[in-house]
């Protein structure tokens, strides 16, 4: 999993993004994802999300 995931970061952008529409035609969830992750790496997903969720808020405000 560690090894896909420092591929598809070194991969452009533009590549990205047609790997997420290859995901979306095989119905992959982010849910889907999310449960293949080991434990580490839903820390960090979770804490990302996180960030996210307070940047927006701070925004709105």
């Amino acid at each position: 999993m560690k090894q896909l995931k420092q591929l598809y970061n070194k991969t452009s952008k533009q590549t990205q993004l047609r790997l997420q529409e290859l995901f979306d035609t095989f119905n992959f969830t982010s849910e889907n994802i999310y449960n293949i992750a080991d434990n580490k790496t839903k820390k960090r997903i979770n804490t990302y999300i996180e960030r996210l969720e307070r940047t927006r808020t701070t925004k709105k405000q």
